[in-house]
């Protein structure tokens, strides 16, 4: 009877150790996989910003920062920068050298394309605001004039700067990026399919008329080197990189909202192409983004802007979610009659586009704008030539 127990005793010692040793085994084997994928995930996060380091990163003089509207509720701005991060994106007017298009964009340069970009942090759901280029806004120099310009005359500091005062924002940076990247990158993808009007195809200048999108696509070629071909004939068609840009930059047939309107299309069509691209057309695209990108950020530091560059890297493993959830043109309301100072587009009513701005991208429900945007609307309806009432009665 003893030995028959002592027999049974060794034996569950045995599987016992066995036991063991094979959950030893599972375990070093679970922690190795989980090893590998850190590891793979850490080179794929090192690699990232290996790429991105390429791109330049813009400073303000020591001490010097962005400034805020600081007569918005401080509480609100810490509320809104906890759920969301908001980001001003440029697109300088030019195709010249990457270098040189960056250079010219921290100096001041005319901006073809303002936008604001305003990510959900939690949901990744991203919205777009075009505004308008030819929009009437305060400048730093104390006068009114056309938005772009703020850019041309003082710097892209400067128009970040001013967009977070006319509208009572909180800007955490921008992304610069010259025409010809779009290009590259509408390349890289394969190409995108646009409706191309037949009003798109000439247009008449001073009573004679001339090719319209393929002169575009001409001085594209000849501005940035990048090879094309001039359209045929009208249609839903594969459009390459130049023939793209040319697209985009259309507004004589139109109007300056339609243009807006067709930025915002490409950039969509854009993340959509992306989001379903091989590794090797995502590298390529990383290549030809960060080489030709200035960013900068609100503190006007080269960490802060680091810090953005981060921001992006960290998104990574939640691409899939990014989208983009809707875009806009700003001013919602407007006109675009100006009198001596133009064709400028002019927001009826500034303190209720901005409150409805703060609706549509971050879901403030009747915004209260602060009284320095109320002073600015009170300004433009007087420079606009609008009632009490906000009905045109004509420049005085």
């Amino acid at each position: 009877m003893e030995e028959n127990f002592d027999q049974e005793v060794r034996a569950l010692r045995r599987e016992k150790r066995k036991r063991r040793k094979r959950l030893r085994i599972i375990k070093y084997t679970v922690v190795s996989v989980l090893e590998v994928l850190l590891l793979i995930a850490m080179c794929g996060l090192y690699y990232l910003r290996t790429k991105i380091s390429v791109a330049s990163i813009s400073v303000l003089p020591d001490g010097q920062k962005i400034e805020t509207n600081a007569f918005v509720e401080p509480s609100y701005q810490e509320t809104i920068s906890k759920q969301f991060s908001t980001f001003a994106l440029f697109g300088i007017d030019s195709s010249e050298n990457p270098e040189k298009s960056k250079q010219r964009l921290a100096k001041g340069s005319n901006a073809d394309v303002i936008m604001l970009a305003v990510i959900n942090n939690e949901t990744k759901d991203v919205k777009l605001v075009s505004i308008f280029r030819d929009t009437y806004f305060y400048r730093s120099d104390g006068t009114f004039g056309k938005i772009n310009s703020e850019a041309t005359h003082a710097s892209t500091y400067s128009l970040m700067q001013m967009l977070n005062k006319n509208y009572d924002l909180d800007i955490d940076g921008y992304i610069a990026v010259d025409w010809s990247i779009v290009a590259n990158l509408v390349n890289d993808l394969g190409g995108l399919e646009l409706d191309i009007k037949e009003n798109m195809m000439t247009v008449t200048i001073n009573g004679e008329t001339v090719p319209y999108i393929n002169g575009l696509i001409t001085q594209i070629v000849q501005s940035t080197g990048i090879p094309s071909i001039h359209i045929e004939k009208p249609g839903l068609q594969l459009c390459d990189g130049v023939q793209t840009v040319a697209y985009c930059r259309l507004r004589k047939r139109d109007s300056d909202f339609m243009r807006a309107q067709r930025q915002r299309e490409v950039i969509s069509k854009m993340l959509v192409k992306a989001k379903a691209a091989s590794i090797g057309t995502l590298d390529t695209m990383v290549d030809h983004v960060f080489q030709s990108t200035l960013i900068g950020a609100s503190e006007g530091t080269a960490e802060a802007a680091q810090a953005i560059i981060d921001y992006f890297v960290g998104m990574v493993p939640d691409i899939g979610k990014v989208h983009i959830n809707d875009s806009q043109g700003f001013p919602f309301a407007q006109r675009t009659e100006m009198g001596y100072m133009g064709n400028c587009v002019v927001p009826i009513n500034l303190e209720q586009n901005v409150s409805k701005l703060h609706e549509y991208l971050y879901g403030t429900q009747n915004y209260q704008c602060s009284q320095y945007v109320k002073d600015l609307s009170e300004q433009i309806r007087v420079n606009g030539g609008f009632d009490s009432s906000f009905n045109y009665v004509g420049v005085q």
